[in-house]
């Protein structure tokens, strides 16, 4: 588990070119990427977020917000 404490939280920098958000949950969880996981998520949901775990083979069950960046208008 990571608390965000903004500027000085410690994440692993292999996501560093990724948004706070995804680097956030990406983090805890990379023990789990590529073993068939499904992640569940009701707040950091995004396309970016997605297209990752998917190419890591891992499942993503979440709500995807309209307002989210890369979400296309309808």
């Amino acid at each position: 588990m990571i608390i965000y404490t903004g500027k000085g939280t410690i994440l692993d920098d292999e996501y560093e070119n990724r948004s706070v958000p995804t680097q956030v949950v990406l983090t805890p969880i990379k023990s789990l990427l590529d073993k068939g996981y499904c992640v569940a998520d009701n707040f950091y949901t995004s396309p970016e977020f997605a297209d990752i775990l998917i190419h890591r083979k891992t499942d993503i069950y979440g709500t995807m917000r309209q307002n989210r960046k890369g979400v296309e208008k309808f």
